[in-house]
């Protein structure tokens, strides 16, 4: 889908890393994981249905992107620098 991870324009995008993945580099590194988890934002998701509809009027693509929070595909992590 347009707008979406696409791993064939970019011969840098090797793979999508895991939550774990990430966390344990930088516990690695010498941070310390205050957060992490799936994204899950409310307000993108309760607007989704308008926001397909501004997009459409507008003559606008619909992108990937725009359906992360409702499908749980984006996850967040907040590291801090150990003091």
């Amino acid at each position: 889908m347009r707008g979406c991870l696409n791993f064939c324009d970019d011969a840098t995008h090797v793979r999508v890393y895991g939550l774990r993945e990430v966390a344990n580099a930088l516990l690695e590194r010498g941070l310390r994981i205050v957060r992490a988890g799936v994204r899950r934002d409310l307000a993108p998701i309760l607007s989704l249905p308008a926001w397909l509809a501004w997009q459409r009027l507008r003559g606008r693509p619909i992108l990937g992107c725009y359906f992360w929070d409702l499908t749980g595909f984006a996850s967040y992590l907040l590291a801090r620098r150990r003091d």
